[in-house]
């Protein structure tokens, strides 16, 4: 029957799958759903090319179907990542940051930019900030709080006087 798979030895009818059976699989409140979860955990794509290497060479497999087998697309079989091209990029910034400490990641960026770099600002910041130069940023200064003193209540009749000069 195609409707139907083996799990843990017991045999589940997919169209006939009653309400209690669907709720035994929801995590109860207070727990996190990988708690529950039955499944184990998945092979990252490094293992699964190892995987597919091993039945290519072992057991003769066309690339297609030993990449269907272990569930791992054929795309990320061929993908190989480029290489770490941040060498120059990390020699110039700790030659500047080291010439002027002081200087934040906007003016690194422009003095590299007048040297006659065209290196992205976000592919530059994310070195800038791998290599710890990111300066702390200062809060604004906070003023004291004010206690005014209260006003003095002169103590006679024309003791204090005042004047408006409103034109």
């Amino acid at each position: 029957m195609a409707c139907k798979r083996q799990i843990s030895s017991v045999c589940v009818n997919w169209k006939t799958k009653t309400a209690l059976e669907a709720d035994v699989s929801r995590p109860v409140n207070g727990e996190s759903g990988a708690e529950r979860c039955d499944r184990k955990k998945a092979l990252k794509p490094t293992a699964k090319r190892a995987l597919v290497i091993v039945l290519r060479t072992e057991y003769g497999l066309s690339e297609q179907r030993a990449c269907s087998a272990v569930g791992l697309q054929r795309s990320v079989y061929r993908y190989e990542p480029r290489p770490n091209a941040d060498g120059p990029i990390v020699k110039l910034l700790l030659e500047l940051a080291w010439q002027r400490p002081e200087q934040g990641f906007g003016k690194l960026f422009r003095r590299l930019r007048r040297l006659g770099h065209g290196w992205n600002h976000k592919r530059v910041y994310r070195i800038y900030c791998a290599l710890k130069l990111n300066k702390r940023r200062k809060g604004k200064r906070r003023l004291p709080t004010r206690c005014p003193a209260p006003l003095v209540v002169p103590e006679a009749m024309n003791d204090c006087w005042s004047a408006d000069f409103s034109e």
